[in-house]
């Protein structure tokens, strides 16, 4: 069998020759490292398809059929662009008649981002649609029924063309935050997905709000608005969410 030279783990700067794909497996991530140094807005699928389609193919002999056998080939030209990724960490938060959605920016697909579309729908319904310009991350809806949930969907778009739309993400149920109470985090906002949200309160509105734990909850103290960062427990840039308070 073919022997490959790799990294080994007698000292920093050893190298040795072996089999399997503990030798084979850094060889491809530093291929990949190098696509995406040379073109950083890249989606990571398109990385992965550019290095299968560029291997060369049927190289080995004496393997089983259902082997993809591939023989990696580093070529450095750039990949084509394509439509964006997906926008991640979706999160939002209501107040009196209001919704505000956060997310984070996707892979542009190796083509500049020109515009974003978020979509506030009741039911399968849409009831509103904002166009955004490139690099916004937070979208507001208001003049909506206290009482209801509604969902959110987010979809960049390039040169190439629409990127897929996120999921139609539900929200809380629209509410007021009144003056005077204390009410728990999850009846204010939600994140896109199965993390846990952290939040901290700005300083510029301590004298508006503060955050309480056991259960995590945020106390209003008077009319105004309550800046809040919020994050995963998975780290990361915080979101800011301005909260309005009646």
């Amino acid at each position: 069998s073919a022997r490959i030279l790799s990294a080994w783990n007698t000292g920093n700067s050893d190298y040795s020759n072996d089999v399997g794909t503990s030798m084979a497996s850094p060889l491809v991530a530093g291929y990949a490292a190098l696509l995406a140094q040379q073109q950083p807005s890249l989606c990571a699928a398109q990385i992965s398809d550019a290095i299968v389609q560029r291997a060369t193919p049927n190289a080995l002999g004496g393997v089983i059929a259902t082997t993809p056998n591939r023989l990696l080939f580093v070529d450095t030209s750039p990949i084509p662009a394509t439509v964006p990724g997906l926008a991640s960490n979706i999160i939002t938060t209501v107040s009196s008649g209001s919704v505000l959605a956060s997310w984070e920016l996707p892979c542009d697909g190796g083509s500049t981002l020109t515009k974003t579309t978020v979509s506030l729908y009741r039911g399968s319904t849409l009831l509103q649609r904002r166009t955004l310009t490139p690099g916004t991350t937070t979208a507001r809806f208001t003049r909506l029924q206290n009482g209801v949930q509604y969902r959110v969907r987010v979809q960049h778009h390039n040169a190439i063309g629409d990127g897929a739309s996120t999921t139609r993400w539900k929200t809380v149920t629209v509410r007021a935050l009144r003056s005077g109470e204390t009410i728990p985090v999850r009846s204010i906002g939600r994140f896109a997905g199965d993390l846990t949200m952290k939040w901290k309160v700005a300083s510029s509105s301590r004298g508006v709000c503060k955050v309480l734990s056991n259960p995590t909850s945020i106390r209003f103290l008077r009319a105004g608005t309550c800046r809040v960062a919020i994050r995963t427990n998975a780290g990361g840039t915080p979101a800011i969410h301005n909260l309005r308070v009646n």
